[in-house]
C-alpha cells in the first residue's frame, strides 16, 4: 500500500490542505510546530480512527477553523487496487468510507484489518518512526516484518 495523495478538510493546524507530491518514501521534517506530528496523526486517524477524548494525555487535533474534522487518503496498491479512504468525525458512526476502484463505497470500522491486515500499534511501529516505535520494533517477529513490508 502506498499513499498517493492526502486531503485534509480539518485536522489540527491543517485546514483545506492537500499533499499530492507524496513519493515512495516520505520523511516529514521541519522546525518545531511545523505540523509534522499532526500530519502523522492525521494519517493514523484516517486509517484507524480519531483519537479518543477519554485519554486525557492525547492530542485530539480538533481544528479550530475548519467546517469538517477529517479528510481523505488516496491509496495505491492495496489488496483491492487503488482506493480512497475518507473519515470525518461524526459521520458514519466513526467508520471509514472506502471507495473501491469500481466506485462501490463501503464503510468499515477497522480499516487497518480491512486494507492492511494490521492494527494501529503495528502500523505505528513500522511506519511512523518515533523513538518509542523504533524500540518496540525489536519485539516484532521477522516473518511479521517481511509480511507487512
Amino acid at each position: 500500500m502506498k499513499i498517493r495523495k492526502i486531503e485534509i478538510y480539518g485536522y489540527g493546524k491543517w485546514v483545506n490542505q492537500t499533499f499530492d507530491d507524496v513519493q515512495d518514501l516520505q520523511i516529514f521534517h521541519g522546525k518545531n510546530e511545523a505540523g509534522k506530528s499532526t500530519l502523522s496523526s492525521f494519517i493514523n486517524s484516517i486509517l484507524f480512527g480519531f483519537p479518543s477524548a477519554r485519554k486525557k494525555d492525547q492530542n485530539l487535533y480538533v481544528p479550530k477553523q475548519a467546517q469538517a474534522y477529517g479528510g481523505r487518503l488516496f491509496l495505491e496498491d492495496t489488496r483491492f487496487g487503488d482506493v480512497i479512504v475518507e473519515r470525518v468525525k461524526d459521520r458514519n458512526k466513526g467508520q471509514a468510507l472506502v471507495t473501491l476502484p469500481d466506485g462501490v463505497q463501503q464503510t468499515t470500522k477497522n480499516l487497518g484489518r480491512f486494507l492492511l491486515g494490521m492494527d494501529r500499534e503495528t502500523f505505528e511501529s513500522l511506519y511512523t518512526f518515533k523513538i518509542d516505535s523504533l524500540l518496540s520494533l525489536k519485539k516484532t517477529q521477522k516473518d511479521d516484518l517481511n509480511h507487512y513490508l
